[in-house]
């Protein structure tokens, strides 16, 4: 038998096991979901079985006797499920996301939205951190890291293609996308995120980031991380542009943890809160634009309604760009009353706050409105290339 055949053999060989561990990766999240809503029905039942008032405070909510011995018996099912399923798709294949967009769209918003849940669980359907795309050893890398909910695929529509190819040809730069779990909490992200640049800094001596939404925090929390640390790569940071990110926060997040809240009023309703108490701590994080794990450590509860943060300014050095979209028709100089979609006001992606310790300040700090646009097409639109080109400098 030819070389050919068999490589084509182990090649398809390859692709299944893939899909079978994806597939058990999956059931894996099912059963951990199925037990989170086992627990959720017990306390309703053990609530309702107690007939509270209607807004009494305290009430234990576990099922008691035949009833509760079931529920547990049922849990630790769902939960012993969990793990073999976990351990038979590791054993599979160590890495089943591959290639395939539709996949990778879904394991990104899966980590998104839980995906501390699944790097506490081992689950195979966590991203792990990572670089993808080749170098060649040029002078100057230009790394663009996503947002919550996303991949590096995101990337790779509509106009960043084309410029993609006019910073290799013109540019003369090496083109990398990180790949991380967005649902881990950003200074953890950005902790990872420093290591692994003083890891690569051997291979560049310029260094260029472009992070979208969250993306854009991440960049901040590991020039943090760095600085206490003691890295040498943000000596290389040339320039940093950040796209629509929430320095201050989103809207959103804000919202559903107060509607979340609201639900722990009532004993009888207070059981489905935990269903919303399983967002990741990334979504969380996005509340207030956390970037320090004493931003949330410090935090009296998780579901916080106020802001516990301490300033953290830019480091000196580098250039910034801050990139905000507003659906008004016409870029204003009012930004607070620009209009948004919620996902980032644009106060926020431009670093702006009325109390001058939280507004963000460089010597060399651009900002830009783009209007009649949303928060995604920041990744793909047109004008927003045209404006990076004129920014950007390349050695």
């Amino acid at each position: 038998m030819s070389a050919e055949p068999m490589t084509r053999q182990a090649a398809e060989v390859d692709r299944a096991r893939r899909q079978v561990a994806r597939g058990l990766g999956v059931s894996q999240f099912a059963m951990g979901l199925g037990g989170e809503i086992v627990d959720v029905v017990e306390r309703m039942h053990g609530t309702i079985s107690r007939a509270p008032l209607p807004w009494q405070r305290e009430v234990g909510d576990r099922a008691f006797g035949i009833a509760g011995l079931v529920y547990r018996i049922i849990r630790r099912s769902f939960g012993h499920l969990e793990t073999g399923f976990a351990e038979a798709s590791r054993a599979l294949h160590p890495e089943p996301h591959g290639e395939d967009d539709g996949w990778l769209a879904f394991a990104a918003a899966l980590n998104g939205v839980c995906g501390d849940a699944l790097a506490e669980k081992r689950s195979p359907l966590a991203f792990s951190m990572q670089l993808l795309g080749p170098t060649s050893g040029r002078a100057h890398r230009v790394i663009f890291l996503h947002g919550l909910c996303m991949s590096e695929r995101g990337w790779r529509h509509g106009a960043h293609p084309d410029f993609a190819l006019w910073l290799r040809n013109e540019g003369g730069a090496d083109l990398q996308y990180l790949r991380y779990n967005s649902g881990l909490h950003i200074s953890d992200n950005g902790a990872s995120l420093a290591d692994l640049l003083e890891r690569e800094a051997g291979g560049f001596r310029q260094l260029s980031l472009i992070g979208h939404s969250m993306g854009g925090l991440l960049i901040r929390a590991a020039l943090h991380c760095a600085a206490q640390r003691g890295h040498s790569w943000p000596r290389k940071l040339v320039q940093a542009a950040m796209l629509g990110s929430p320095h201050h926060g989103s809207p959103l997040e804000r919202l559903g943890n107060r509607a979340n809240r609201l639900l722990t009023i009532s004993p009888y309703l207070k059981p489905l809160a935990r269903m919303g108490e399983l967002r990741s701590a990334g979504i969380r994080d996005l509340r207030f634009g956390n970037l320090t794990a004493e931003d949330w450590k410090l935090a009296p509860d998780p579901d916080h309604h106020d802001d516990w943060r301490e300033p953290l300014p830019l480091p000196q050095g580098p250039r910034y760009l801050l990139l905000a979209a507003s659906l008004s028709e016409q870029a204003t100089d009012e930004p607070w009353k620009a209009r948004h979609d919620y996902l980032v006001p644009v106060a926020s992606a431009l670093g702006l706050s009325r109390d001058r310790a939280w507004q963000l300040r460089a010597d060399d700090l651009t900002r830009e409105l783009l209007p009649a646009m949303n928060h995604m097409e920041l990744l793909h639109n047109p004008r927003v290339y045209v404006l990076l080109r004129s920014w950007l400098r390349c050695p």
